[in-house]
């Protein structure tokens, strides 16, 4: 980039006789704007896009012998920077001199300006501004279903931009852009769906670019709360039998719910819950949404569970069916050997910690044995088991860890064999040998975090 500095006069044509420069020309050449300053990607009529650049050029007005060379400056006169020719000039908004900037290009002879300059006026798209945003002449509303509302938005920028309705709800608006300044739109026969905020904005020349900030108002359309998710809803939530149920369900309507209710129901009958036994709140998201959260406290309970959530506010009530199946927690345990590898799934319940360590106990025996004794018999093998439990025993080949790994299929009908027939030699688990670097202690299985389901 190139940046003048210098002190010049200024010579018109008039004066072109006083400057010690010889010129077959009888006038002084000027600076001229190219036709289609500004041009770039983000330039429409004229006008450039906020924060983007846009770029200029200027030219001599006529041929000269003069030698010289163009040059661009800012609004205070200061020279600016340019292309190394001086005549090509990128703009871009600054928030400091607003959407408006003055830049002028001269032919610079010498220290003498030459001829006409040619002066630059950036013009910028202005963020658009919304002057009036009403429904039904006010900022919020409380209709009946089948009622109408009427929205009026006006926006205000340079260039006029269009104005834009948006709707945050699941009703007919989610957004309709006008042909101006001004929109002005009624809906009619309002169903539940079309409760919610309502935002006005503007949008400018470039249809992507909705720059204001948006106003906003409120159109409450009385009906009972129902789930986002279906208006049938039933869900089926999955816990282990020593967790808490939670969930969360989004839901809209007006006004907020009152109150709420729990029910677990049977084949024949229903029944409430303990008010103990639950708890549930509820929190005010943008309107008509809110989220209801449940904790049901029913660690202890086993198998399946139908519950009927009630959700009751001044319009109505509605219900929820939720099937909670309670499941036993697994545990997985994964066990590799140097060579070959061995990969074993085992799954216990509630309780069954003895006979997973029992199981994995036993496999480990059979892969050591395997790896030092693979050329003895099944039988010798039998007669030998029990020796094999030294405290020495593990050197490094067996390494217990918690993931879920299938069994392989070179060494499942050994396992199968060789566990049966430790089963029967009823080895106790404590005949392993201690822990120690090479031999590390298997990891506690991992408790698992609660998840809070969300429809």
């Amino acid at each position: 980039m190139k940046m003048a500095s210098f002190d010049i006069s200024w010579v018109d044509s008039l004066d072109f006789c006083k400057v010690d420069h010889a010129s077959w020309d009888s006038s002084v050449p000027g600076a001229i704007l190219s036709e289609n300053c500004p041009y770039g990607e983000d330039v429409k009529n004229g006008f450039i896009r906020r924060g983007a650049t846009a770029t200029c050029e200027c030219d001599i007005q006529a041929l000269t012998l003069l030698t010289g060379q163009l040059y661009w400056f800012g609004n205070e006169g200061q020279p600016v920077e340019t292309n190394e020719n001086g005549d090509v000039l990128n703009v871009s908004y600054n928030s400091t001199q607003g959407s408006q900037a003055t830049f002028s290009c001269a032919f610079v002879a010498g220290l003498v300006q030459m001829g006409e300059k040619a002066v630059f006026a950036t013009k910028f798209y202005s963020e658009p501004q919304v002057v009036n945003f009403t429904v039904n002449g006010s900022r919020s509303v409380t209709v009946k279903v089948n009622n109408s509302v009427t929205f009026y938005c006006q926006v205000e920028a340079e260039p006029p931009a269009k104005a834009v309705l948006t709707g945050s709800g699941l009703g007919k608006v989610q957004e309709l852009t006008s042909a101006s300044d001004v929109f002005q739109l009624t809906l009619h026969d309002l169903e539940c769906e079309d409760s919610g905020r309502y935002f006005c904005s503007g949008r400018n020349g470039f249809e992507d670019n909705a720059t204001s900030s948006r106003d906003y108002v409120d159109v409450n359309i009385i009906c009972r709360q129902n789930p986002r998710f279906s208006s049938d809803a039933f869900k089926t939530l999955h816990f282990f039998t020593n967790e808490n149920t939670l969930f969360t369900i989004e839901i809209y309507g007006f006004p907020a719910p009152q109150s709420f209710y729990l029910k677990i129901e049977t084949r024949d009958s229903t029944h409430d819950v303990e008010q103990d036994n639950y708890s549930i709140t509820y929190l005010h998201l943008t309107p008509p949404f809110g989220l209801v959260n449940v904790s049901i406290y029913d660690a202890n309970t086993k198998g399946t569970t139908t519950y009927i959530l009630g959700i009751v506010n001044e319009a109505g009530e509605f219900q929820v069916k939720i099937q909670v199946i309670k499941e036993e927690k697994s545990i997985t345990t994964r066990i590799f050997e140097k060579q070959p590898d061995v990969d074993v799934a085992i799954g216990v319940g509630a309780g069954g910690g003895a006979a997973l360590l029992v199981i994995v106990t036993l496999v480990v025996i059979c892969l050591v044995k395997r790896k030092r004794d693979g050329k003895r018999s099944r039988t010798k093998l039998r007669e030998d088991a029990d020796t094999q439990l030294t405290p020495n025993h593990q050197d490094g080949y067996i390494t217990p860890l918690d993931v879920n790994i299938i069994a392989g299929p070179k060494n499942t009908d050994f396992l199968q064999e060789c566990v049966r027939d430790q089963r029967g030699h009823g080895h106790p688990t404590t005949n392993v040998g201690p822990t120690s670097a090479k031999n590390p202690k298997p990891h506690a299985p991992q408790k698992r975090a609660p998840t809070i389901p969300s429809f």
